[in-house]
């Protein structure tokens, strides 16, 4: 192989290899991109199970509470029909004062019980807002990633025009211009 044909050998695997680079980091870019967008929906999926959980959380909460009221009826209905079979009067003195007494357990457990289930709905909305938060954060990674890629590309395309120019450069000076030889 002579000098000439080494020389334009070496111009042609720059370009190549310049074209090469290129589309890897184009491919890279799309590929992180794919990924990062994959990433954000699994966050959203689990958002909306976060959602969902923070629902049936303060659907339960309800229930619960509803629950206890009945019990708290219950246990008024019985300490009546004890009092009032014993022949005590039930609105006045003692007597009273333990009705009252369970009626106001029964409301203090049915605060707790509502405000565990706001707290443990409020956590679990929470966590979905971070996930939608880390949704949205992958989604700008992949984005500029992707960007990265064609920068990438483009620079790698600038820098092989460079070197394509120096070599074809060199090679018409040593060997005169390709064009004019018949």
């Amino acid at each position: 192989m002579g000098t000439e044909t080494t020389q334009l050998f070496s111009i042609g695997s720059t370009v190549l290899g310049g074209v090469l680079g290129a589309v890897g980091s184009v491919k890279e870019g799309r590929a992180a991109k794919k990924q990062a967008t994959f990433q954000a929906a699994v966050l959203r999926n689990n958002k909306l199970l976060t959602d969902i959980k923070a629902k049936q959380v303060l659907e339960e909460g309800a229930t619960l509470r509803q629950q206890r009221q009945l019990q708290v009826g219950q246990i008024i209905g019985e300490q009546r029909a004890s009092f009032a079979g014993r022949g005590v009067v039930v609105d006045e003195d003692t007597a009273f004062d333990l009705l009252l007494d369970a009626v106001r357990i029964g409301k203090l457990d049915e605060i707790a019980i509502t405000t565990n289930a706001d707290r443990e709905a409020l956590a679990l909305k929470m966590q979905g807002a971070n996930f939608e938060t880390q949704a949205r954060q992958a989604e700008a990674a992949g984005k500029a990633a992707q960007t990265a890629g064609l920068f990438g590309a483009a620079g790698t395309l600038l820098k092989t025009a460079g070197s394509v120019a120096t070599k074809w450069s060199v090679f018409n000076k040593r060997n005169g211009p390709l064009a004019l030889r018949t």
